[in-house]
């Protein structure tokens, strides 16, 4: 050029911005070709993986720095890293890192952190769609895989374990953060998701696959810390660097926690708005375990910045419901089996993200000043959340005017401590004032928790502290939820059971298209809207109109939403399940809704239970006084399936076993008397000795006789009623007037006469015969 030329400008739009299309081949015009040297070392490369698959470890390095440095200029540093980068990394990565020296050590993460930095330039040069695919994505995902040899090493032997060098892969998850990769890759992915495939020309680009995705959202859930600082969802916070996790750290020393969330929740929202957009073909295309691979990442990393980004994790569960819906109407059946597994799995994770108790009520303890309400003292949002991952510990301070026998002045705690073992229990102290919560506490009484009991204080099981407790132990009684005023009705359990309900979700299961794989997997979500019925505290309209303006949904003109238990398990529900198990479907399918009615019949509430009951205790009699389809078989099925869910822990035919006591099913007693009296309409029917179950129908019977607190009346009812029926049957003068059946009716009865009175102790019977 010659001196006082102008130098050549870049190709721009007539609004004055570069040309994104042309840009890079005016960079490839404009810039230096690539030295010989570099192409002789692309050449030798190529030349040993296509051959031998072996690289020369100086080879590796020098051949990817030249690639960095040529990638966007020229055509051959582009081939070699589309063609080659993802094997030499690949073979890289097969290495034992405590095989080799340091050297060859060097070369790998020399090697490694080249190759995100390439990934990074490219995704940068490839964000507007028209510029085609990056099509070395799948070697970040290489890199960004936890599984490698590098990373993990491996164990040839049962007694020989080569260690790894986890460390290195975060190292690069920083790297490629640091050189702008994950704003690259945000920009990227929206700008894929939100195509338009009526466009025939972008159509053709391709979102990255999902073993991709599922690394890359792998390397973000480990980056993003469990506990970030608590903000304002509006503001920024500005944070040290040394806040911000390893991987996810931020472009430059300037960056903020915001901000790193920001990108986060962009690449997030990106790839869920990709699988929103699928087709049923696609969805049919995908592998389910991948998809659930991504959606669990996805899961893992809300749920880790919910304290600052309420919202965004709200939308998430939103997309997981709407994903599942699609799922579970689908026309094919292993996709309707997919979704029901994630039905199961949202129940989990609803749990999981509920709210703890604002209060809990101790009483019927021993030490008589532990006894009393327990208020939340845990971390809490500028909202009123409470933080998520914190300590839940409830705190009750005794009036100092209070006597001393009665705790005076005491200040009490319910908290959870972490043992030697790792197990987690809870206990109620009294805190040392120095040095709360260790040995110094003085400690009343404890709970030794299982894992489904460690979230919050088990209301029942506690044992008493030898040194300070005092017999009983206390039982609890949690009340309220740790949320704002007005969004104790909207937490994530709400919100599923409202989607399940709105969207008829059990009237799918027991509809026109039931299948008994279907009608399986549904048995967590009818346990858990049945859980549902008395999941809320009852409120007063008054409080209703209160909280109405303040719920975060939105929308207050649908006033349910702000009712106690609003959406829960209905008598439709459970009447259709019967109704099916009596439109003499497949055989296979009755089996399974007797198994889900069963299986709830424990955890729906008792205004649900006994009708259920009385329903099928009707049915068993219509069907045979009209002369209808006669429903013993499937009224006995029913109360097999019962019978068969039922702890026996007594001697053979329900007799008492020396002392052991005898266990029924875990339901109310107003609820055994309506099975009991179920049980002895299918005995006394004229066709049960026919029954198979027959036998064991009786044995159950015995059973629950001897728990029921109310068997003594039972018994005594029984038998009555045999002594009337035969009663009826010998006023009977006229022979014309028996017949066979009438005289195996008497039998029958008889039968059961002995029946009960062997059911009775021996005292009872001893009355009932004299």
């Amino acid at each position: 050029m010659a001196l006082g030329g102008s130098a050549p400008t870049q190709p721009v739009d007539n609004d004055g911005r570069v040309n994104s299309v042309t840009n890079e081949n005016f960079m490839r015009s404009n810039a230096p070709p690539p030295p010989s040297v570099a192409l002789r070392t692309w050449k030798e490369v190529v030349t040993g993986i296509d051959r031998s698959q072996t690289v020369v470890w100086r080879s590796a390095v020098s051949s990817l720095e030249y690639a960095s440095q040529y990638i966007l200029t020229s055509p051959d540093a582009r081939r070699f890293v589309e063609g080659h980068m993802k094997p030499v990394i690949s073979i890289l990565l097969d290495q034992q890192s405590s095989k080799i020296g340091p050297m060859e050590k060097q070369c790998v993460e020399e090697s490694l952190r080249i190759a995100v930095t390439i990934v990074a330039k490219d995704l940068e040069s490839k964000i507007t769609v028209s510029l085609g695919d990056c099509k070395v994505l799948d070697t970040l995902s290489q890199i960004f895989n936890r599984k490698r040899t590098y990373y993990k090493g491996s164990k040839p032997g049962w007694n020989v374990t080569y260690s790894g060098s986890p460390e290195v892969r975060m190292l690069m998850v920083n790297e490629f953060e640091s050189n702008g990769g994950f704003l690259a890759l945000a920009a990227y992915l929206e700008n894929r998701s939100n195509v338009d495939t009526t466009n025939t020309v972008l159509a053709n680009q391709h979102f990255p696959p999902s073993d991709v995705l599922q690394q890359v959202l792998n390397a973000i859930q480990e980056a993003v810390p469990a506990n970030l600082p608590d903000n304002d969802e509006n503001n920024n916070v500005s944070s040290s660097r040394s806040m911000l996790p390893s991987g996810i750290s931020g472009v430059g020393k300037n960056r903020n926690v915001s901000n790193m969330v920001d990108t986060t929740t962009q690449i997030c929202r990106a790839v869920m708005d990709y699988i929103d957009k699928m087709s049923e073909e696609e969805l049919k295309k995908q592998a389910n375990d991948a998809l659930n691979r991504i959606r669990y990442a996805l899961q893992v990393i809300y749920e880790k910045i919910s304290s600052i980004r309420r919202v965004d994790t709200i939308a998430f569960y939103e997309f997981w419901r709407k994903l599942t819906l699609r799922l579970i109407t689908s026309p094919s059946l292993p996709l309707r089996l997919f979704g029901w597994e994630q039905v199961g799995e949202l129940i989990d994770a609803s749990a999981e993200m509920k709210p703890p108790p604002k209060h809990f009520l101790v009483e019927n303890a021993g030490r008589t000043f532990v006894n009393g309400v327990y208020t939340y003292d845990g971390p809490t949002d500028v909202k009123g959340y409470a933080r998520p991952g914190g300590d839940n510990t409830y705190v009750r301070k005794i009036p100092k005017a209070v006597s001393d026998k009665d705790g005076g002045g005491k200040t009490l705690t319910l908290f959870r401590c972490t043992m030697r073992s790792q197990q987690k229990w809870w206990f109620l102290s009294e805190a040392d004032e120095e040095q709360p919560g260790t040995d110094k506490d003085t400690d009343y009484y404890q709970h030794k928790s299982r894992q489904h009991e460690e979230a919050e204080p088990p209301p029942r099981g506690w044992m008493t502290c030898r040194n300070s407790g005092i017999d009983p132990p206390p039982m609890l009684q949690s009340s309220g939820l740790v949320v704002p005023d007005g969004e104790e009705y909207n937490t994530l359990e709400h919100q599923l059971a409202k989607w399940a309900i709105e969207n008829d979700v059990i009237e799918l299961v027991l509809g026109d298209s039931v299948h008994r794989e279907v009608v399986s997997r549904s048995q967590s979500l009818l346990k858990f809207l049945g859980g549902m019925c008395t999941k809320d505290e009852e409120v007063s309209p008054m409080q209703v109109d209160s909280v109405l303006p303040s719920m975060d949904t939105g929308d207050t003109s649908d006033k349910r939403n702000a009712f106690p238990n609003a959406y829960c398990l209905k008598a439709s529900h459970l009447l259709l399940a019967w109704k099916t198990c009596t439109s003499k479907a497949d055989a296979a399918v009755s089996a399974e809704v007797y198994q889900v009615l069963v299986f709830i019949l424990p955890s729906i509430p008792d205004d649900l239970a006994i009708p259920l009951l009385s329903v099928i205790q009707k049915s068993l009699h219509d069907g045979a006084e009209n002369d209808k389809h006669d429903l013993l078989p499937e009224v006995a099925e029913f109360c097999s399936t019962l019978a068969a869910s039922s702890p026996n822990e007594s001697g053979e035919n329900g007799q008492m076993s020396g002392n052991t006591v005898v266990k029924g099913m875990n339901i109310s007693d107003i609820v055994r008397q309506e099975v009991l009296k179920l049980l002895w309409a299918v005995l006394t029917h004229q066709d049960a000795p026919s029954l198979k179950s027959y036998d064991e129908l009786k044995c159950f019977v015995t059973r629950e006789l001897r728990v029921d607190q109310f068997g003594k009346n039972h018994r005594e009812g029984f038998l009555k009623s045999c002594q009337v029926a035969l009663l009826a049957n010998a006023s009977i003068n006229d022979c014309s007037l028996l017949n066979q059946d009438g005289e195996f009716l008497a039998l029958h009865m008889v039968s059961l006469t002995r029946f009960i009175l062997e059911a009775c102790p021996r005292d009872q019977a001893e009355f009932l015969v004299t």
